[in-house]
């Protein structure tokens, strides 16, 4: 059976996500060891944020593949855990900060 072709926009956005955050986080090391301490540690925290967005990502591409796939069902499903995603993560701010 043949991958629908969205699967592959999920597949890249997860691999460019990935791949990014890694590439960064070498160049954030590099930075370290050459003594740029503060343009490493920015570097660092750039590398860790793609990181953790890679998955919102990956819902929102979902939520479009759905859509445009007029599935309303998993569209509302994928909606709700994006949902969830962001108050989670605006609650976690809040008593963080």
């Amino acid at each position: 059976m043949k991958p629908h072709p969205s699967e592959r926009w999920i597949a890249l956005t997860l691999r460019a996500g990935a791949y990014g955050s890694f590439a960064i986080l070498i160049i954030a090391m590099l930075l370290a060891v050459s003594g740029q301490t503060h343009l490493a540690e920015v570097t660092s925290r750039v590398g860790v944020l793609i990181l953790m967005a890679t998955p919102t990502l990956r819902i929102i591409t979902a939520i479009f593949m759905y859509v445009s796939a007029r599935d309303k069902k998993m569209a509302i499903v994928a909606t709700g855990v994006l949902a969830i995603v962001i108050i989670s993560s605006v609650v976690g701010l809040n008593l963080h900060g």
